[in-house]
């Protein structure tokens, strides 16, 4: 039987991170982080899973989880992943991720675990670029300027 459909995908090609580093942007991005959760996961404290990197406008490294944008990689982080992509394609480049409480957001923490706590040798502090989206029921705005 003939499969049209069916293409013939690479291997996914794992990220090499020295360490690792919350994706940035989690503010803006909170409607797309939390879709992932079930009520499970939020009472249990998060969610493990894999990440995929892909290449995005003016330089920018996307973090994709599930066919959801949950991210940005911090500028830090971009230039060795933008080597990684063009040597992966067309292999998707993937890493171990997990999406956990910090502070009063919930953020995707991509790569190797750091141990917890701050201070000497913890990671970078997020980067938030994106405002957060005004509130809405149905898509409809709550508030009025």
């Amino acid at each position: 039987m003939l499969r049209f459909w069916r293409r013939h995908r690479a291997e996914p090609m794992a990220a090499e991170l020295a360490q690792g580093f919350w994706a940035s942007d989690a503010v803006g991005l909170q409607r797309a982080i939390l879709s992932l959760l079930s009520a499970v996961d939020r009472r249990r404290g998060g969610l493990s899973g894999r990440v995929e990197f892909t290449a995005g406008a003016e330089g920018r490294v996307v973090v994709v989880w599930g066919n959801r944008i949950v991210g940005f990689v911090p500028p830090a982080h971009a230039g060795s992943l933008h080597a990684q992509l063009g040597e992966a394609d067309p292999a998707a480049l993937v890493a171990d991720a997990s999406i956990r409480r910090y502070e009063e957001n919930w953020r995707v923490w991509v790569g190797p675990e750091w141990g917890g706590g701050g201070g000497e040798g913890g990671p970078e502090e997020p980067i938030d670029e994106l405002d957060a989206p005004p509130p809405t029921i149905l898509g409809i705005p709550t508030k009025r300027r």
